[in-house]
């Protein structure tokens, strides 16, 4: 009894301790060993900083212009090729490197000449790029869209381009600058049993860490006071003999043998492979077609080759519905109906195609979309 007497008078200071130490943590004080409080990060200044950040980018997002207007290497320039165009152009073609390297207004145009769907068109399409980036490029298209009653206009997107950047671009301006909470909800609609379920959560993972990036990213505003110049070689590129942002990738030494020997060893077992569009692809559309000031603008998805459609080719739907409209999927990556495609000549490496490659898929396309059509008939005069 004496001895547990003894005792009790200890558990007090200990207990006593033991809240001084949680609230020392809080405030951020720690002790030495003299005894004397020192400052220490703890999670009150860890909060307070924290807080401090997100109301200043959360203020300073507030007084910034549209991020989309942000230098963003490649993308920049295609956008001021995009109001050059404005009010010239009534239809444009977006999507990741196989457009922007693929996709030749020039040879489409000339195709659809004297039809009821002759057009002028444009390469919106970005290298690198992904759906989130398409879907931002193709809305900045259709809000500035102007009637054009002798054409028609086709706003022409790419099916099979991945639906984000990849990772090593997480921090790249061109992601941060467009995640905000509308894109983390499409690439949503495109992480709904798109593959694996692990796969679809790092697909919408990714995304999210992105829209973290977006909101907190403070270094837009450097961006905005000292942005960087065009890249003039990019903009000679992409403009020189009226190629309207189609641009042909320099051709390595050895390329031609190169391609040659790799068709040569590629399997041609030619298999199909059935595909399914996703909510995100259905939603895009309809975003699309609200944005859009004028009446009769066509919605095409298009898929494009790669060297491995060899092997195994995707097939989709002729076509999905979307608001009681009907939107074609146009598909090039079919070596069982385009063999003359599927030859070295056509190609850059084995997801791009050569000059020669993207006048024939221009030409495809635009046969496709005019069979299309005419088994569709549809008004064509843009804006009526």
């Amino acid at each position: 009894m004496a001895q547990s007497q003894c005792r009790r008078p200890l558990l007090y200071p200990i207990a006593q301790a033991s809240s001084l130490r949680k609230r020392d943590l809080w405030l951020g004080i720690t002790q030495t060993t003299e005894g004397e409080s020192t400052p220490r990060i703890g999670i009150r200044t860890v909060a307070a900083f924290a807080v401090a950040f997100i109301a200043t980018a959360a203020l300073i997002h507030s007084a910034l212009p549209s991020p989309l207007g942000l230098y963003a290497n490649m993308r920049t320039e295609k956008l001021m090729l995009l109001h050059d165009w404005q009010g010239r152009a009534a239809s444009a073609a977006f999507g990741a490197s196989s457009v922007h390297n693929g996709f030749d207004p020039r040879a489409f145009d000339s195709t659809l000449a004297g039809t009821p769907l002759h057009t002028t068109s444009i390469n919106l399409g970005v290298e690198g790029g992904a759906q989130s980036e398409q879907r931002v490029m193709a809305l900045k298209f259709v809000a500035g869209l102007h009637p054009h009653p002798d054409q028609a206009c086709f706003v022409l997107l790419h099916l099979n381009a991945g639906a984000n950047f990849t990772t090593d671009h997480l921090i790249h301006p061109r992601t941060i600058n467009i995640y905000d909470w509308k894109t983390v909800r499409f690439i949503h609609g495109l992480s709904v049993h798109a593959l694996s379920s692990s796969r679809d959560a790092g697909r919408f993972g990714s995304a999210l860490a992105a829209t973290v990036l977006y909101y907190t990213n403070v270094g837009m505003l450097s961006n905005l006071i000292f942005p960087p110049p065009p890249d003039p070689q990019i903009i000679s590129d992409e403009t020189k003999d009226d190629r309207r942002g189609y641009l042909t990738p320099p051709s390595p030494p050895g390329n031609d043998e190169f391609i040659a020997k790799v068709f040569s060893e590629t399997p041609r077992t030619m298999q199909p492979v059935p595909q399914t569009l996703l909510p995100g692809n259905y939603a895009l559309i309809s975003e699309l077609q609200q944005a859009s000031p004028v009446r009769n603008v066509h919605f095409v998805y298009f898929v494009t080759p790669l060297m491995r459609d060899l092997g195994h080719y995707p097939v989709y739907p002729a076509s999905i519905t979307v608001d009681g409209g009907a939107t074609p999927i146009l598909s090039v990556a079919r070596p069982d109906l385009y063999p003359e495609l599927y030859h070295s000549q056509y190609w850059h490496d084995d997801a791009h195609l050569s000059p020669s490659g993207a006048a024939l898929m221009g030409k495809y396309l635009a046969d496709q979309l005019d069979t299309w059509y005419r088994a569709h008939p549809q008004s064509m005069s843009c804006g009526d």
